[in-house]
């Protein structure tokens, strides 16, 4: 099929980091998504979402 897209989640670590941190949208995308950078640092500051035991 053209024009179909897949997504995979992976776990950040050592080995992929830079991989991760060269992520990026189109340029009409970034308004609505936060760089990578602070998104990582979110998920390190904070490992559990709010209300998570």
């Amino acid at each position: 099929m053209a024009g179909v897209c897949t997504t995979q989640l992976e776990l950040v670590t050592p080995e992929n980091y830079e991989a991760a941190l060269a992520l990026s949208v189109r340029p009409d995308q970034d308004d609505l998504v936060a760089p990578v950078a602070k998104s990582l640092a979110e998920a390190y500051v904070f490992p559990e979402p709010p209300g998570r035991c």
